[in-house]
C-alpha cells in the first residue's frame, strides 16, 4: 500500500482529509511509524483531485451543513518543515472555500501569520474547529520526542480561541499510570483557556505491531496490561485495533472535569456533532455516549 497516495475517507458522516502523510513525532504509542511514515511528506493524491473526489462522492454534501471535513488523519499537519506548512496551510485554505464545517487535528502550533492565513479564508470563524492533541504533561519528552512542549501546544489553543475560532482538546491516547497522573493538571490548562469546546478522552488502541514496538520502549509492561482487558474492537485502512473502554476510569474523570464547567466526552465526533449542532453517528453506540443531550438520545 502506497502510505504517501491518500484518497479522501469517508465515513460516519465525515470526510477525512491528509495534506501531510507521516509524522516524525516518533510517540510510543503511535503505530504510523509502523506503516513506513517517519517521515513527513507531501500528499501525492494532490489538493484539487481531493476536492474532484469530494465532489463526485454520493455522501458528500457541501456547505454550512455539509459534511464535516476532517483534515489531518494521517500524518502531521504543522511539521517543523516550512514547504509543509505551507502546503498544509495551502489545502486548508482551499478546502475552507467549499464552506464546510472543517476540523483540524494537530500535535504542533500554527504561527499568528499561519493562523491569519486560515481566518480570512473562512466564511465565519465558527466554521472550524482546531482539535490540539495531549496525552502527559510531565513524560512527553519520552514518549512523544518529536514534539513540541504541551505547554506550547495550550498556547496555540490561547491564541486560536483569542482570535474566536473554535478549539478541543483531545486526551488521545488516555495511558493508564502515565495521563492519569497529569489529568487534574490538564484540565486546569484547559481551563484558562479563554474558550474550549470539549475535551474528548480516548482509550489506547492496541495491534499486535504496536504491542512489540511498545515492548521495545518504557511502555511494556502498560501495553501487556492494556492487551489483556481490550474489549473494543473496530479496523483503521486495514490495520484491526482494540482498545480497553475505560469504563472504570470514566466516573472519576467525569468528576473532575466536573470543577471546570468543561463538556467531556469520549468520542471525537461527538465534540463535532455539538459543535456543528448535527446528531452524532455514534448517537446509538453505549460505549461512548455520555448523555451530552446534543443528540436527543439518552441511554
Amino acid at each position: 500500500m502506497n502510505y504517501l497516495y491518500k484518497e479522501p475517507d469517508f465515513s460516519m458522516g465525515m470526510a477525512s482529509i491528509s495534506p501531510i502523510c507521516g509524522c516524525s513525532g516518533g510517540c510510543a504509542y503511535c503505530y504510523i511509524s509502523l506503516l513506513g511514515m517517519s517521515t513527513p511528506s507531501k500528499n501525492n493524491f494532490g489538493l484539487y483531485k481531493t476536492i474532484e473526489v469530494l465532489h463526485q462522492h454520493t455522501e458528500y454534501q457541501q456547505g454550512k451543513h455539509g459534511t464535516a471535513i476532517v483534515i489531518g488523519g494521517w500524518g502531521e499537519l504543522f511539521p517543523n518543515n516550512f514547504a509543509l506548512r505551507k502546503h498544509s496551510i495551502e489545502w486548508i485554505v482551499e478546502l475552507a472555500k467549499e464552506g464546510n464545517p472543517i476540523v483540524l487535528s494537530t500535535k504542533g502550533i500554527l504561527t499568528a501569520d499561519e493562523l491569519e492565513q486560515i481566518c480570512s479564508a473562512l466564511c465565519t470563524p465558527e466554521q472550524i474547529l482546531i482539535f490540539e492533541t495531549i496525552t502527559t504533561l510531565d513524560e512527553w519528552k519520552s514518549l512523544e520526542p518529536g514534539t513540541l512542549s504541551p505547554t506550547r501546544r495550550f498556547e496555540c489553543l490561547q491564541m486560536c480561541s483569542e482570535a474566536g475560532i473554535r478549539c478541543g482538546l483531545l486526551v488521545n491516547p488516555f495511558l493508564r499510570g502515565i495521563t492519569e497522573i497529569s489529568f487534574d493538571q490538564i484540565l486546569k490548562c484547559a481551563a484558562k483557556l479563554k474558550t474550549l469546546e470539549g475535551i474528548v478522552v480516548s482509550p489506547l488502541f492496541l495491534n499486535e505491531l504496536l504491542l512489540k514496538k511498545m515492548h521495545s520502549n518504557c511502555l511494556r509492561e502498560l501495553a501487556d496490561s492494556e492487551w489483556k482487558q481490550c474489549d473494543l474492537t473496530q479496523s483503521g485502512d486495514g490495520i484491526s485495533i482494540c482498545a480497553h473502554s475505560l469504563q472504570d476510569e470514566w466516573p472519576i474523570l467525569q468528576k473532575l472535569a466536573s470543577k471546570t464547567n468543561i463538556p467531556l466526552l469520549r468520542h471525537y465526533l461527538c465534540l463535532i456533532s455539538r459543535c456543528f449542532n448535527r446528531k452524532c453517528f455514534l448517537y446509538k453506540n453505549t460505549d461512548y455516549c455520555v448523555n451530552c443531550g446534543n443528540c436527543g438520545f439518552t441511554h
